[in-house]
């Protein structure tokens, strides 16, 4: 790639994914589970000598308000565990091994060295990689496709709505879709330095998200190697090599979690090969992501149309499309659907726009009019400029339109009303996440207060309200009154739960609480 090439994508990437990351409260679970998770760490300490997290043991419970999903919830009727926060993660005072750890050390790393916590910082991972991704892109395209291909694969990754958007979200996903394309271009460019680096980004894959990478990885270079005819590169000792960095990397913290603490198999293998069987929380339709793709490749989507249409024309053309196909079609007998899963898919649909932009340039003999060096650098410039634009308008746009379900209102209203010296108290681990997130850490629950401050995040107003429905989300505590707490906006609700005498202490432990963080401006 020549230098000013080079420059001129590093830009454009740096316009589509960084800015603005702190702009958007944190409004959905998925990531203020990874923030607060990392806040727990950043908060004890650096790992070699975090203070350890003291929280209860778990038991493997099926749990009915979830449609039977499998959850490692917190025994109480055994001594509690002292955990190091950054080799067992624990999320508002309780265990959480549903996801690998890599995404909560990222951010928990950039807390600790700049001494607080922020969306920005809990974003900029993420947003790094969705911009190095872009220059991986170019190359992927080059050598799978053709040089002319290279620029516009570009200039559609960092334009295409979806793709940034999910990039600048601190969520497993993103780390996932990268090492799965670094892992796919590694193997593809096939050098001794490159196959290594496959090795790794493989095991930095599995850190992120576990087994998933395996069928982001395996589709496209089985397809790799049948369309294009190539052999395995490299020999048996660099793979072994290889292998063993994998391992070396990715196996010890499984190993550690798996002989601390009880129940992890039965809940990572519910976690990932359960959604195909047993896991049917949040099930959808076989066809959900039929209508899907098409809102995830705008603005693009009528090219990609045309991208479908004419890519299975040619064996080398035939490799997006059959990746993109093949990876649809296999996350859709997975129960759990959600757009962000098809996130790693994104570079064959990228490619198959690519395609389309290239068959739709040459009808239009833009080439031949403009010279082709001309014409992408010209182009790539315009979109720079484009994309700064773009980007500027949507998070002027959005900004307001998500802090709407900003959870920061009532968390505020809750950290107020535990610090007016009254009987109150809460439950950390019964609040949504992304209230949490907003609070102090060292907020426990007291179980000598008779009020219990409940947050529910009830948008469309169907949640039960009555003394019975909070007594089964509680079964630890005897309730006898139930109020509701007026709040502004319609997402949150928040409840008074009066308590009986002589409740049971059992959801107290005995533990020092840590100091909470510094505050941000």
């Amino acid at each position: 790639m020549r230098p000013a090439r080079a420059i001129f994508l590093s830009i454009l990437a740096a316009a589509a994914f960084l800015p603005f990351l702190g702009r958007r409260d944190i409004v959905i679970s998925h990531e203020a589970r990874v923030v607060q998770t990392a806040r727990q760490m950043a908060e004890s300490g650096w790992p070699w000598r975090a203070a350890p997290a003291t929280v209860p043991n778990v038991h493997l419970v099926q749990r009915a308000d979830l449609n039977g999903a499998l959850r490692l919830d917190p025994d109480r009727t055994t001594p509690p565990l002292h955990v190091n926060p950054w080799l067992v993660p624990v999320l508002n005072d309780e265990i959480r091994l549903q996801k690998p750890p890599l995404p909560y050390w990222c951010s928990a790393i950039l807390f600790k060295l700049a001494g607080h916590w922020s969306e920005a910082l809990a974003r900029g991972t993420p947003a790094l990689l969705g911009a190095l991704a872009t220059l991986l892109i170019y190359d992927l395209a080059r050598r799978t496709l053709g040089r002319r291909f290279a620029v516009p694969a570009t200039l559609v990754w960092v334009t295409s709505y979806f793709i940034p958007d999910e990039y600048r979200k601190v969520m497993a996903d993103p780390y996932l879709a990268f090492f799965a394309l670094a892992a796919l271009w590694a193997w593809i460019r096939a050098t001794r330095a490159s196959l290594l680096l496959f090795y790794i980004a493989t095991a930095l894959g599995l850190l992120a998200k576990g087994p998933p990478l395996l069928i982001h990885l395996l589709i496209p270079i089985v397809l790799y190697h049948v369309l294009y005819r190539r052999r395995v590169p490299g020999s048996i000792s660099l793979h072994i090599i290889g292998i063993a960095i994998l391992i070396a990397i990715a196996l010890p913290w499984p190993l550690y979690v798996l002989r601390h603490i009880p129940h992890a198999t039965d809940i990572w293998r519910y976690e990932s090969v359960g959604e195909l069987t047993d896991n049917i929380d949040n099930a959808r339709p076989f066809l959900y992501y039929l209508p899907q793709l098409l809102q995830i490749s705008l603005p693009w989507t009528p090219l990609w149309l045309f991208g479908l249409a004419i890519a299975w024309r040619r064996r080398r053309t035939l490799f997006p499309l059959l990746w993109y196909a093949l990876t649809v079609l296999f996350f859709s007998f997975v129960h759990l659907k959600k757009n962000a899963y098809l996130l790693p898919v994104m570079p064959a649909q990228t490619l198959l726009i690519a395609l389309a932009i290239d068959r739709l340039r040459a009808s239009l003999r833009l080439r031949r009019r403009m010279g082709r060096p001309k014409f992408d650098d010209t182009l790539a410039i315009v979109c720079t400029l484009l994309v700064i634009a773009l980007v500027g308008f949507l998070n002027f746009i959005r900004t307001p339109i998500e802090n709407v379900r900003s959870p920061r209102t009532a968390a505020a209203f809750i950290n107020l009303a535990l610090k007016s010296g009254q009987s109150i108290t809460t439950l950390p681990a019964k609040l949504p996440p992304e209230a949490t997130l907003y609070l102090p850490l060292d907020i426990t629950f007291d179980p000598r207060a008779t009020t219990i401050l409940y947050l529910l995040d009830d948008p469309n107003g169907k949640s039960p309200t009555d003394l019975a429905s909070f007594q089964r989300r509680l079964p630890e505590v005897n309730l006898i009154a139930a109020r509701a707490v007026r709040l502004p906006g319609r997402r949150y609700k928040l409840f008074a739960l009066t308590t009986a005498p002589g409740q049971p202490k059992s959801l107290a432990l005995n533990t020092t609480p840590p100091s909470p963080p510094p505050h941000r401006d």
